[in-house]
């Protein structure tokens, strides 16, 4: 009896006590969800090549500009990180180191809707009848964690003459 007792009264207690918790978990002010940190990302927005001069020899001097931006959605920037430009005559045999060119920072500013682009210049020469392939790599040292990774190569070519 005694134990039944025990029992009812516990039973009780729950009744009147689980209305109690279920009023003040539903007075509790919601939880903020954590914010997520949105990383940039580095895009070569342009890539072209152009003829600056011409030596006695055909061979011509040429320039190629890289503008880079930050095609992130959200505030945010980039940190200090390196370009890389290597050239090639035949693509299928690799590439070789041209020039590195840096970039202190790069921005996207949402609430003025701001993207901030950099330009690179590299200059070189390519000789008469010949062609040359040029190959950009923004970030190739991974130094800034990007939300995409796989769109920071972009390549053009220039064809001195008859090849």
């Amino acid at each position: 009896m005694k134990k039944m007792n025990t029992l009812l009264l516990l039973g009780l207690v729950a009744v009147l006590i689980l209305p109690l918790g279920l009023i003040a978990q539903a007075k509790a002010p919601d939880k903020k969800p954590e914010l997520v940190k949105l990383k940039p990302d580095i895009v070569i927005h342009n890539l072209t090549i152009a003829k600056t001069g011409e030596k006695p020899d055909g061979t011509h001097q040429v320039r190629i500009t890289v503008v880079l931006r930050n095609a992130s959605t959200f505030t945010n920037c980039t940190g200090p990180f390196k370009v890389l430009l290597e050239w090639t005559q035949n693509p299928t045999a690799g590439f070789n180191y041209l020039r590195e060119g840096g970039v202190a920072k790069l921005c996207f500013n949402s609430a003025a809707a701001a993207v901030a682009t950099t330009t690179l210049t590299f200059d070189d020469e390519v000789p008469a009848r010949q062609f040359k392939k040029y190959r950009v790599t923004a970030d190739h040292l991974n130094q800034v964690a990007e939300s995409n990774e796989t769109n920071n190569i972009n390549s053009v070519g220039y064809n001195n003459g008859s090849v």
